[in-house]
């Protein structure tokens, strides 16, 4: 059986997991931007 302890851990892990792949995507595309500086395009904070 899977304790709270490990069900806090897991959760934590998957909220930092998530944080970091919406940083790494607003990095992308703010490098988009400097690469196509015509875009209409905004980058976004997800």
């Amino acid at each position: 059986m899977i304790g709270q302890q490990q069900k806090d851990q897991a959760e934590k892990w998957f909220k930092d997991l998530r944080d970091k792949i919406c940083e790494e995507f607003e990095i992308l595309e703010e490098d988009h931007l400097k690469l196509d500086p015509k875009s209409d395009m905004a980058a976004k904070k997800i």
